[in-house]
């Protein structure tokens, strides 16, 4: 059994968290590169990051198994939820998820709220205008809420993020445990059905 020096762990998983989001891991920039728009590079890139995670929720071990159960995230906390200041979506999420750092607890993902936010009519994908790359933006119904764009980046390589101001955070500590069910019930209705064999009796 071998244990990791944490705090070089801690940053391996900020680099790679943001390899996984297009950013540059130095600068944390957002970058248009052939390789981390690669789906198959993203999806890797993930990979790496949850197995990451999962040896630090073990507290820096390896080469042991780790038995503690995955809990659901306990919804109750975002009662005592309190803004700090206007941010992008994926860092509201982590300061939900605050009070429960270091436990093992499925944590909403940014990909999927953005997913929920896209259905229910607040946001949508569209081209970054003088770019190649795809952005969310807020529609009305985001804008009411609380959602404004901010472009950043150097000049040629900018980019468009959403940032949630008060009322838009609050909105989503008010409405996560809904949402979660919701993108629950449309991973439910995603997975395509087993066709039928018409050869065999068998599942």
């Amino acid at each position: 059994m071998k244990e990791f020096d944490l705090e070089k762990l801690r940053i391996a998983l900020t680099y790679i968290s943001r390899m996984a989001d297009g950013r540059n891991p130095a600068t944390n920039q957002q970058v248009e590169n052939e390789v981390l728009d690669n789906p198959n590079v993203v999806r890797c890139l993930h990979f790496i990051r949850d197995v990451l995670e999962e040896v630090q929720e073990n507290h820096g071990l390896v080469g042991k198994k780790y038995t503690r159960k995955i809990i659901d995230f306990p919804f109750e906390v975002l009662k005592e939820f309190s803004y700090r200041n206007d941010m992008p979506i994926s860092y509201v999420l982590r300061q939900f998820a605050e009070p429960v750092e270091g436990e093992r607890v499925r944590k909403p993902n940014a990909a999927s709220v953005n997913k929920w936010l896209a259905a229910n009519g607040y946001i949508e994908k569209r081209m970054v205008e003088g770019s190649r790359r795809e952005s969310w933006f807020p529609l009305q119904k985001g804008l009411d809420i609380g959602m404004y764009t901010q472009k950043r980046g150097d000049p040629g390589y900018e980019y468009v993020t959403i940032l949630y101001g008060e009322k838009a955070q609050q909105f989503l500590a008010d409405n996560l445990q809904l949402i979660v069910q919701e993108i629950e019930e449309m991973k439910k209705e995603s997975v395509p059905k087993k066709e039928e064999n018409p050869f065999t009796d068998e599942e």
